[in-house]
């Protein structure tokens, strides 16, 4: 099911990557792939795939869902923090568009990185 999100506000989280892992990435991949047979392959907002990228990275991006409240979209930590894998351009804070994922792209990040 696709879901609103937007880039999580930078104060919301420790950026900090939670031990045995090198990468927020590498936490998700780790997490949605435990066979390690794959790794995110396309950025879950534009949808650029790793060729289109190199040499950069993707990166996991801190986002929120986004809920409307009177004809306003609002994200709300209080609904989680998740990784999904972003391109370098699409992974900014700064960013606040709205863009659809599928849910299943969403690893939540552990409730001690909130602030």
């Amino acid at each position: 099911m696709a879901v609103y999100v937007a880039n999580a506000p930078g104060e919301d989280y420790d950026s900090a990557v939670p031990d045995d892992y090198d990468s927020w990435i590498d936490y998700w991949n780790e997490l949605q792939y435990p066979e390690g047979d794959k790794v995110a392959g396309k950025c879950r907002n534009c949808g650029k795939k790793t060729k289109e990228i190199a040499p950069k990275k993707f990166e996991g991006g801190h986002v929120e869902y986004c809920e409307e409240r009177n004809g306003k979209w609002y994200t709300n930590k209080e609904n989680g923090i998740y990784i999904t894998p972003l391109c370098p351009e699409c992974n900014n804070h700064n960013n606040t568009r709205l863009f659809t994922v599928d849910e299943s792209d969403l690893i939540e990040i552990p409730r001690s990185h909130y602030k």
